[in-house]
């Protein structure tokens, strides 16, 4: 009984300790796992005019912005931006905006035919600033969510290597 009380208790102690140090390594873990945020999306793009000119979108911000071509862009604090024509006018050169989001932001637009996009962080669209008659074309790079407006013409998704179509 001597000899098994001699083997069994620094048996014991050896395990015990060894269990406790892995308890604190897996307490070390779980602290450093935890110091990362992940910060919360926020609605932040830049907006470049077809003539070349950068507007940061900031949240919390509204103001209009003024187009050459006889466009504005109104940018409000729930809605994004919204683009309105203010004259009917058929030999307007078509003109291209880009919208693109940053990383970790999200932005919502309203194009000239009331066609809705939601662009995911991380994405650009390039979008004619006043659609013809015919079919509306736009070009995405990234992730989106389309509510396509219904008026008669296709409206086409232009991804690269992929378009789709809405009918």
């Amino acid at each position: 009984l001597k000899y098994a009380a001699v083997i069994a208790l620094p048996l014991c102690c050896a395990i015990t300790t060894y269990f406790m140090s892995e308890l604190d390594e897996y307490e070390q873990f779980v602290q450093y796992s935890q110091v990362g945020t992940i910060e919360p999306i926020k609605n932040q793009a830049v907006l470049i005019t077809s003539n070349g000119k950068s507007h940061e979108l900031n949240p919390g911000a509204t103001h209009a912005i003024k187009d050459e071509e006889g466009i504005t862009i109104h940018k409000n604090r729930e809605s994004g931006l919204k683009y309105e024509s203010q004259s009917q006018i058929s030999n307007r050169v078509l003109a291209y905006n880009t919208l693109r989001t940053a990383k970790g932001g999200e932005y919502k637009i309203e194009l000239a035919d009331g066609t809705i996009v939601h662009l995911n962080c991380d994405s650009e669209l390039k979008y004619p600033v006043d659609f013809r008659e015919g079919e509306r074309r736009v070009e995405l790079k990234g992730e989106a969510y389309f509510d396509v407006k219904k008026n008669g013409n296709p409206f086409i998704v232009d991804l690269g290597d992929m378009k789709v179509k809405v009918l």
